[in-house]
């Protein structure tokens, strides 16, 4: 009898807890890296100058090296690749794709400078083998959504687009009303800006100099600590337009919804670079008190539910021992301590197990940010020649 009496007290941890531990282990072996190591800067930049079909564009190769320095300058990897077949540009940008994925790049950039149409709302780049007709252009020319398409691939946080080119209008079924269409499908989440050197249907010049107006303001303004990047490009739009007295306006599309900076000045770096790091650790070394606290409180409660369920125990099978009729209030107490007492420990237990996770938890996230320390010096030796400060961290 007494051995049935034990048998329906519980022996084993409920089937909740065992899960609540094993949810717990996943977490910690599987938690995704601190996202201050995704800062990756990557850009494709392309210049075509010699066209089989259209008139040479002598300055379209030098902007191309011109802005591929400065990209270099201001932290990018960047892909130079100058005077493309519409085969090689479209092998370039599913590369230059597959790249941002695989280096989980934060930012793409794509720049291009050569001749550029607008056929019905659709912005084409041209190759260098485009025929000099409409249905040439729309067979061998490079659609911007397409280029928008393949970069927002890469899985990117921001994308920028700059096109140094031509706007000028034509139709091929339909008058167009003059207004670009973005419709990538891949851009859910990502901060676009797409800049072009001129409006919708206007033309741009190469200029006296080696390098067209726009690059050549573009590629100053960049280096301008603490300008934003849409800044960068309303003011080289702004310059762009007074040389030309108005002939030639610029243009912007943007989507971005947070600051992003070509170059930071000392008070943006220094928020940048440190303003995050001390909360973050400071955060999770709360999770990990309190989650020592919780597994001590978690302890306490198990050791107590276990007295209650053992002094329960032996006091029914003392009085069963006795083979008592009467239910004496001892009894009754003993009874309670019996039920009450597996509930008590099985939830100081639950709670145990919480509290070591959250610590093992804050542990590993004061890892990580210790580790992510290293990446911020990495990020900032970027900018330390241009900035001339040294932080400390």
């Amino acid at each position: 009898m007494c051995k049935e009496t034990c048998s329906c007290l519980p022996r084993t941890l409920p089937p909740l807890v065992v899960a609540v531990i094993i949810y717990f282990m996943i977490m910690v072996l599987f938690a995704q890296p601190d996202p201050v190591s995704r800062q990756g800067r990557h850009a494709l930049v392309i210049g075509v100058s010699n066209y089989d079909s259209l008139d040479v564009l002598p300055n379209a190769a030098n902007d191309a090296q011109l802005i591929s320095q400065s990209l270099v300058d201001l932290g990018f990897s960047v892909a130079n690749r100058i005077n493309l077949t519409q085969d090689e540009m479209e092998r370039e940008l599913t590369r230059y794709s597959k790249w941002l994925r695989e280096s989980n790049a934060r930012i793409g950039l794509f720049y291009f400078a050569g001749h550029g149409l607008q056929i019905d709302n659709h912005h084409y780049l041209i190759t260098k083998e485009t025929p000099n007709t409409t249905d040439g252009i729309l067979e061998y020319g490079v659609e911007l959504n397409g280029i928008v398409d393949k970069i927002a691939a890469g899985g990117v946080e921001v994308v920028i687009v700059i096109i140094d080119s031509c706007r000028t209008r034509l139709s091929h079924k339909k008058a167009s009303p003059g207004v670009l269409e973005i419709s990538s499908r891949r851009l859910l989440g990502a901060q676009v800006l797409i800049a072009f050197s001129t409006s919708p249907g206007g033309m741009t010049f190469d200029g006296l100099s080696r390098y067209s107006p726009y690059t050549e303001e573009l590629s100053r303004l960049m280096y301008k600590k603490g300008l934003s990047v849409e800044e960068v490009f309303k003011r080289t739009g702004r310059r762009v337009s007074a040389r030309y007295r108005g002939l030639v306006v610029p243009w912007q599309h943007s989507s971005l919804s947070e600051p992003l900076y070509f170059v930071m000045n000392d008070t943006q770096i220094r928020r940048m670079l440190r303003g995050s790091l001390p909360a973050r650790v400071k955060s999770a070394k709360y999770t990990v008190i309190g989650g020592a606290v919780g597994a001590g409180v978690g302890a306490i409660m198990g050791i107590v539910g276990m007295a209650l369920w053992t002094s329960g125990k032996n006091g029914i099978e003392a009085e069963i021992m006795a083979q008592s009729g009467t239910v004496s209030p001892s009894r009754q107490r003993n009874i309670y301590n019996a039920t009450v007492g597996p509930i008590i420990g099985y939830t100081g237990v639950g709670a145990g197990v919480l509290g070591v996770a959250a610590v093992i938890c804050g542990q590993v996230r004061i890892n990580r940010l210790q580790r992510s320390r290293v990446v911020v010096r990495t990020r900032h030796k970027r900018w330390v020649n241009m900035t001339g400060i040294q932080l400390r961290f």
